[in-house]
């Protein structure tokens, strides 16, 4: 039986039952025996020998000589009562490795050898109990056994074990699905949390690579199993628990300081995916630091990474066929390719790193390098195959065969083909497009499995992909990118029914869990998300941005007047006004999203061309208006008509003149200069919520809401309320900001002004009402406003919450006076998502008057990268 914090199991020889249960740092043992004279407990060290010393009738201590004992070489047992007897052995044979308790050199009331045992004088059902623990010395081991097992209760320390787990488990919350599946929910989730092992908390001894007895400065963590868990576990840790990734990546860091290198795991190169991974999801960390030492594991030949020399000449690994050149081929090699490709995705991972720090010359070297898991692809065969020294394709060669360490790594040529989880595009091109590269997947999951050799760790099958093992986990997921998203959710779901508890108790999993990565797979995909690489989706991103081939969707019209004119023109297309304002807008996203995938020049391109709202907004009347295929703008213009041809289409979409006028999200600044400079804007902005409210009759429902011609009952203007903070008078978004929370919302069945569509009318007052608004959501970052409640509490997770106060709120006091940020003056009139999600106090002091603050240009938001000084 096995549940967080506890374990048992009967041996059936010894007719002993025998549980575990612990605490951080230490064990606590029960064994049940029958009745005997001869009660045993043996203990003794593994392969890699050490030594055990019996200490007076109830403690037995020892040091292990293995290299494994990274948390502490030195351990101290304890026993609940005298022994009646004990003894000393060494291993059989020798010296040699193995695993048996041995059998040499047996000396009775013997007290320092390799293996002790110690014997009890029981009756039926009596229980034995021992308590330890490890350290960097045996005073530190015995220390942590006082402070935290200082008596012998069981099922009081495993029930305060099991109350920790659900601490940590209960942070998740699932309904629905079957009671099995909500089971393996949580076992899997707690699986995902077995590595890595904590070795020191802060302020604890440990030793460091050297083999120095250090303090800790901050929880240390031993060596991250990167090649097991860098595909989705850290990812998870990432999600769930960012603050213990940080110091696990200052571990990590430290480990590197130490040797000189960064940790490898395996044949790959990993480290770099925690650390980019984690940097992208805004966990702080010195990223300039340890690139120096994730460089030159990538770039020095005496690095760990092995054949690094090879594949940088050649752009491959190659491999050495053995005598004979058996078929199926021998466990043995370099496993060359599989080699080549986690070295091509970590090189990727490594230029989005080095772009990130400003670093082109390194980013253009590992990008190019990055491509060289084409290199070991033959096209004759349509797989990753392995080379010799020379060039040559190996030979014979068998896609379905297990290759264990010979070309690949515990994997067959089907299951290494799909290591390219960086480019899959071009993974897609080498397998002649999308056509193809979904046929070869289909037969992918549809081959039978019928290899010659054994594949050690080939377990969970379907077709020839291998659930039970690391290096095909994400394949489900590539249907996601080869247009047929349906294939990938309909294998995502047969995986999660078929691979988990599928053994007659219902609890097992296919293959190997290797420190939590079978589960973490579970975890995430039963949420219904996988962690994907930014770059590898970038590629069918930009098919939509750049390839004019590319079919249009009803989203989508106009884009090849929107690439070649620069706006969309009202006499082709319907809402062209507002569609060349979205697309500009989308541009600017899809800009961000671009540079975090290391495609710094469509980045570029596509800010660049997310200045095209400028083309349909006309300086010499001030408002967004409809222009032809010719460049002529629509003579009898009005702003409060939705179009220029209302028999036919509408200009704008849901919206008029007035308030597509301000649909800018991205470039404030630039809005700004095009209508003259603050003042003019201010007027314009003015004129906007003092307009008559007057629409025309054909105007579409979805205008509602109205202060003049702001509608706040729809979304394309619902950001304009707070664009004052942008010209200098932050005041009027306050007194604007309140006159909407407490008019356009009432405790009614139509409470909510307009359509809510999907919430959105319900967000913006969630948002204005703590005193926050993201005007740009790309650019993560809050304008403030007006809080409307004196105080507000928003639990943001991981033991972290934001509380807002407004001091001196009230029905006549919308008016910000001054900000403080977790205790210290904040004069800037926004703050970074950033910085909430840290949590904190977002202190208001209000006032009936409007004040200065924010006034400054260099108190405004930023806006299109510009911060006004």
């Amino acid at each position: 039986m096995a549940s967080p914090g506890y374990y048992s199991v009967f041996l059936d020889s010894f007719r002993t039952q025998v549980e575990l249960t612990g605490t951080r740092w230490a064990s606590l043992m029960q064994f049940t025996f029958p009745q005997s004279d001869r009660a045993n407990v043996p203990m003794n060290l593994l392969g890699h020998g050490g030594s055990i010393e019996v200490v007076g009738d109830h403690v037995v201590r020892g040091m292990s000589n293995g290299r494994e004992a990274i948390d502490g070489a030195y351990f101290v047992a304890e026993f609940s009562r005298p022994f009646t007897d004990f003894g000393t052995f060494r291993k059989a044979p020798g010296e040699a490795k193995g695993w048996g308790i041995g059998d040499k050199q047996v000396v009775r009331g013997g007290r320092t050898m390799e293996g002790s045992y110690v014997t009890f004088r029981t009756g039926a059902g009596e229980t034995i109990l021992v308590k330890m623990a490890h350290g960097t010395s045996h005073e530190q081991a015995a220390q942590r056994l006082r402070d935290e097992l200082p008596g012998w209760n069981f099922a009081r320390v495993r029930d305060q074990a099991r109350a920790e787990w659900s601490r940590l488990l209960d942070r998740v919350q699932v309904t629905g699905g079957t009671e099995k599946q909500r089971m393996l929910f949580y076992s899997t989730l707690f699986q995902s949390f077995a590595s890595p092992r904590l070795i020191a908390a802060k302020g604890e001894q440990f030793t460091d690579m050297t083999g120095k007895v250090r303090t800790a400065t901050h929880d240390r963590y031993g060596p991250v199993p990167f090649w097991d868990t860098g595909r989705n576990q850290i990812v998870l840790l990432e999600l769930m628990e960012p603050d213990v990734v940080r110091d696990i990546m200052q571990s990590e860091y430290e480990m590197a300081q130490e040797k000189g290198y960064m940790n490898t795991s395996f044949h790959g190169d990993n480290a770099v995916l925690l650390y980019l991974g984690a940097w992208k999801r805004g966990i702080p960390f010195d990223y300039a630091g340890v690139y120096d030492y994730l460089r030159r594991n990538a770039i020095d030949p005496k690095g760990p990474r092995d054949y690094l020399a090879e594949y940088d000449r050649n752009g491959w690994i190659a491999d050495i066929v053995p005598a004979g050149n058996p078929s199926p081929p021998y466990a043995g090699g370099k496993a060359g390719a599989a080699t080549t490709l986690e070295y091509a995705w970590d090189d990727h991972a490594l230029a989005d790193y080095a772009r990130r720090l400003g670093k082109t010359e390194d980013a253009d070297r590992l990008l190019k390098r990055a491509g060289n898991y084409a290199r070991v692809f033959d096209k004759s065969t349509g797989f990753i195959r392995g080379r010799t020294a020379d060039g040559q394709w190996i030979a014979p060669f068998d896609p379905q065969e297990p290759y264990y360490n010979f070309m690949m790594k515990e994997a067959s040529g089907w299951s290494t083909l799909w290591l390219a989880p960086h480019d899959v595009k071009g993974l897609m091109a080498l397998l002649d497009g999308r056509g193809a590269f979904n046929a070869k997947l289909d037969r992918f999951f549809s081959t039978p499995y019928a290899s010659k050799g054994i594949c050690r760790d080939c377990t969970g099958l379907i077709g020839q992909y291998v659930h039970g093992n690391q290096p095909d986990q994400q394949v489900p997921y590539y249907y996601d990118w080869s247009g047929q998203p349906w294939k990938t959710q309909a294998l995502v779901r047969r995986i999660l029914d078929e691979m988990y508890g599928s053994d007659a108790a219902g609890y097992g999993y296919a293959g190997m869990d290797d420190q939590g990565a079978t589960s973490s797979w579970y975890v995430m995909s039963a949420m219904g998300f996988y962690p994907v690489d930014y770059a590898a989706a970038w590629p069918a991103i930009r098919r939509r941005a750049f390839d004019p081939a590319m079919p249009d969707i009803d989203s989508t019209l106009g884009r090849g007047f929107y690439h070649d004119l620069g706006y969309i023109p009202a006499d082709k297309i319907w809402e062209s006004v507002s569609r060349t304002q979205e697309y500009a807008y989308d541009d600017w996203a899809m800009a961000h999203l671009a540079e975090v995938a290391g495609a710094s020049e469509d980045a570029r391109r596509l800010k660049e061309r997310s200045r095209n709202y400028r083309n349909v907004i006309d300086p010499k009347i001030g408002f967004a208006r409809p222009r032809f295929a010719d460049g002529r703008w629509w003579e009898a213009y009005d702003p409060i008509q939705i179009g220029h041809d209302p028999a036919r289409h509408r200009d704008y979409t849901e919206a008029n003149g007035w308030q597509a006028t301000f649909l800018n999200q991205h470039d404030i600044y630039g809005l700004i200069d095009h209508f003259g400079g603050d003042a003019a804007f201010e007027k314009k902005l003015d004129a906007f919520f003092n307009a008559p409210s007057v629409l025309p009759a054909n105007a579409p429902p979805d205008i509602s809401g109205l202060v003049g011609q702001y509608a706040h009952g729809n979304e394309p203007d619902q950001h304009a309320t707070y664009l004052y903070a942008y010209c200098g008078a932050p005041a009027k978004t306050q007194a604007m900001v309140r006159r909407l929370l407490t008019e356009m919302y009432k405790a009614a069945p139509d409470g909510v002004i307009g359509n809510d569509d999907c919430g959105q009318m319900s967000a913006w007052f969630v948002l204005s009402a703590l005193g926050i608004y993201p005007v740009d959501p790309v650019s993560a970052l809050y304008v403030l406003g007006s809080p409307l409640f004196d105080e507000a509490r928003v639990d943001l997770g991981h033991g972290r919450s934001l509380r807002v106060r407004a001091a001196g709120n009230g029905p006549d006091s919308p008016y910000v006076q001054s900000v403080r940020w977790n205790g210290r003056m904040h004069d800037r009139n926004w703050i970074g998502h950033a910085e909430l999600v840290q949590g904190g106090e977002l202190l208001f002091v209000m006032g009936a008057r409007p004040s200065r603050f924010g006034v400054e240009p260099r108190q405004r938001p930023p806006s299109f990268g510009v911060q006004p000084t």
